[in-house]
Formats: C-alpha cells, structure tokens, sequence
C-alpha cells in the first residue's frame, strides 16, 4: 500500500500551500530531474487507503492529471520510470 509513509520515504515534502483545508487534505511535493510531482494520501473512515500523484504543469500546483497509486512501487514508478 501507497500512504504518506511512501512519500516521505520517496524524499516528497510536506506544502501546505496546496493543502485542501476544508477537508483535512495535507499535500507534499518532490522536484527531480523529472519534474515537479504533487501528491496526498487519502483515507477513509480515518485510515489510509492509497495516494493520489500528479505532475505539476503550472503554478500554484495544477497537475496535468491525478493518478491512482496504490500497488506497491507505483509511486516510484511514475516518478522515475522505473520500477523498485
């Protein structure tokens, strides 16, 4: 399972500039030679669930698109193109 763990771990940062405040959501952020990536773990009923990823495009934190990432690796993989 993909969780805030995951990103810490991965080197992402915590921004709360782009946190959602009216839900709770806490946003972090990794710069590497790939890009600019932007990410929140969701939960539901209070526990983790998987995270959700996106490349930044613009300011303030537009992502081009969110993906799923919830298998093992899949964060690493879209942020390298790689596998672990």
């Amino acid at each position: 399972m993909q969780n805030k763990q995951t990103l810490i771990d991965l080197g992402f940062e915590r921004n709360p500039d782009w946190d959602w405040h009216e839900i709770g959501t806490e946003h972090y952020q990794l710069k590497n030679d790939k890009g600019l990536f932007r990410a929140y773990e969701v939960t539901w009923n209070g526990s983790p669930v998987y995270c959700m990823l996106g490349k930044v495009t613009k300011d303030k934190g537009i992502v081009d698109y969110w993906r799923d990432c919830q298998s093992e690796g899949s964060i690493l993989k879209h942020i390298t193109n790689e596998t672990k």
